[in-house]
Protein backbone atom coordinates (compact mmCIF):
# COMPACT_ATOMS: atom_id res chain seq x y z
CA UNK A 1 0.00 0.00 0.00
CA UNK A 2 2.57 2.23 1.09
CA UNK A 3 4.24 1.60 -2.45
CA UNK A 4 1.62 2.23 -4.04
CA UNK A 5 0.90 6.14 -2.28
CA UNK A 6 4.41 6.90 -2.69
CA UNK A 7 4.32 6.24 -6.65
CA UNK A 8 0.96 8.49 -6.65
CA UNK A 9 2.58 11.30 -5.30
CA UNK A 10 6.32 11.10 -7.22
CA UNK A 11 3.81 10.36 -10.16
CA UNK A 12 1.84 13.72 -9.11
CA UNK A 13 4.89 15.90 -8.10
CA UNK A 14 6.38 15.02 -11.20
CA UNK A 15 3.32 15.91 -13.42
CA UNK A 16 2.92 19.21 -11.72
CA UNK A 17 6.38 20.41 -11.70
CA UNK A 18 6.39 19.41 -15.98
CA UNK A 19 3.05 21.88 -16.07
CA UNK A 20 4.96 24.71 -14.49
CA UNK A 21 7.99 24.12 -16.51
CA UNK A 22 6.27 24.31 -19.74
CA UNK A 23 3.45 27.10 -18.73
CA UNK A 24 6.54 29.49 -17.15
CA UNK A 25 7.17 32.08 -19.43
CA UNK A 26 4.36 31.41 -22.21
CA UNK A 27 0.98 33.30 -22.43
CA UNK A 28 0.18 36.80 -23.45
CA UNK A 29 1.90 38.57 -20.51
CA UNK A 30 5.08 35.90 -19.78
CA UNK A 31 8.71 36.28 -21.24
CA UNK A 32 8.62 33.34 -23.55
CA UNK A 33 10.49 33.19 -26.84
CA UNK A 34 8.13 35.23 -29.39
CA UNK A 35 8.99 37.95 -30.85
CA UNK A 36 7.59 40.29 -27.97
CA UNK A 37 9.67 38.43 -25.23
CA UNK A 38 12.82 40.99 -25.84
CA UNK A 39 15.00 38.12 -27.38
CA UNK A 40 13.87 38.28 -31.26
CA UNK A 41 16.66 40.63 -30.99
CA UNK A 42 19.15 37.65 -30.59
CA UNK A 43 17.48 35.48 -32.81
CA UNK A 44 15.75 36.53 -35.83
CA UNK A 45 17.36 39.33 -36.90
CA UNK A 46 20.76 38.45 -37.18
CA UNK A 47 22.27 40.50 -34.43
CA UNK A 48 20.24 43.71 -35.25
CA UNK A 49 21.10 44.19 -38.92
CA UNK A 50 17.54 43.55 -40.08
CA UNK A 51 15.76 46.46 -38.44
CA UNK A 52 19.42 48.34 -39.59
CA UNK A 53 19.01 46.97 -43.40
CA UNK A 54 16.18 49.62 -45.08
CA UNK A 55 18.00 52.74 -43.30
CA UNK A 56 20.99 51.42 -44.77
CA UNK A 57 19.93 50.90 -48.23
CA UNK A 58 18.21 54.15 -47.70
CA UNK A 59 21.56 55.90 -47.37
CA UNK A 60 23.72 54.00 -50.12
CA UNK A 61 20.25 54.31 -52.81
CA UNK A 62 19.86 58.20 -51.50
CA UNK A 63 16.26 57.86 -51.57
CA UNK A 64 14.43 61.21 -52.30
CA UNK A 65 11.49 61.55 -49.54
CA UNK A 66 8.86 61.36 -52.72
CA UNK A 67 10.22 58.34 -53.58
CA UNK A 68 10.32 56.64 -49.75
CA UNK A 69 7.02 57.91 -50.02
CA UNK A 70 5.95 55.99 -53.30
CA UNK A 71 7.71 52.66 -51.92
CA UNK A 72 5.73 52.69 -48.29
CA UNK A 73 2.40 53.14 -50.41
CA UNK A 74 3.62 50.30 -52.77
CA UNK A 75 4.01 48.40 -50.06
CA UNK A 76 0.98 49.03 -47.87
CA UNK A 77 -0.91 48.01 -51.14
CA UNK A 78 0.67 44.69 -51.84
CA UNK A 79 0.60 43.84 -48.04
CA UNK A 80 -3.14 43.82 -48.03
CA UNK A 81 -3.67 41.95 -51.07
CA UNK A 82 -1.29 39.44 -50.25
CA UNK A 83 -2.80 38.98 -46.85
CA UNK A 84 -5.94 38.74 -48.47
CA UNK A 85 -4.82 35.88 -51.11
CA UNK A 86 -2.74 33.98 -48.44
CA UNK A 87 -3.75 30.85 -49.12
CA UNK A 88 -3.71 31.36 -53.03
CA UNK A 89 0.37 30.04 -53.18
CA UNK A 90 0.71 31.12 -56.88
CA UNK A 91 -1.04 34.30 -56.54
CA UNK A 92 0.98 35.55 -53.49
CA UNK A 93 3.82 34.35 -55.68
CA UNK A 94 2.54 36.90 -58.75
CA UNK A 95 1.88 39.33 -56.03
CA UNK A 96 5.59 39.53 -54.99
CA UNK A 97 6.93 39.75 -58.31
CA UNK A 98 4.80 42.16 -59.47
CA UNK A 99 5.37 44.02 -55.96
CA UNK A 100 9.40 44.08 -56.70
CA UNK A 101 8.59 45.27 -60.62
CA UNK A 102 6.31 48.24 -59.00
CA UNK A 103 8.80 49.31 -56.93
CA UNK A 104 11.85 48.64 -58.65
CA UNK A 105 10.58 51.47 -61.22
CA UNK A 106 10.64 53.97 -59.00
CA UNK A 107 14.49 53.82 -58.68
CA UNK A 108 16.38 55.62 -60.99
CA UNK A 109 18.90 54.44 -63.28
CA UNK A 110 21.92 54.64 -60.90
CA UNK A 111 19.95 53.47 -57.88
CA UNK A 112 19.25 50.43 -60.35
CA UNK A 113 22.98 50.12 -60.99
CA UNK A 114 23.75 50.36 -57.02
CA UNK A 115 20.95 47.67 -56.49
CA UNK A 116 22.36 45.14 -58.69
CA UNK A 117 25.92 45.47 -57.42
CA UNK A 118 24.35 44.70 -54.05
CA UNK A 119 22.28 42.03 -55.10
CA UNK A 120 25.87 40.72 -57.31
CA UNK A 121 27.88 40.60 -53.69
CA UNK A 122 25.46 38.61 -51.97
CA UNK A 123 25.75 35.85 -54.17
CA UNK A 124 29.34 35.78 -54.38
CA UNK A 125 28.95 35.97 -50.56
CA UNK A 126 26.55 32.71 -50.88
CA UNK A 127 28.61 30.86 -53.50
CA UNK A 128 31.89 31.16 -51.77
CA UNK A 129 29.73 29.27 -48.56
CA UNK A 130 28.50 26.44 -51.21
CA UNK A 131 31.01 23.35 -51.37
Amino acid sequence: MKRIIVAILGLTFLIAGVSTSFSQGRGHGGKGSGYNSGDYKKRGDRDGKRFHYREEMKEKLQLTDKQEKQIFDIKTKYRKLIFENRKNREKVRELHKEERDTIHNVFTDNQKKIIEEQRDQRKNRHRGRRR
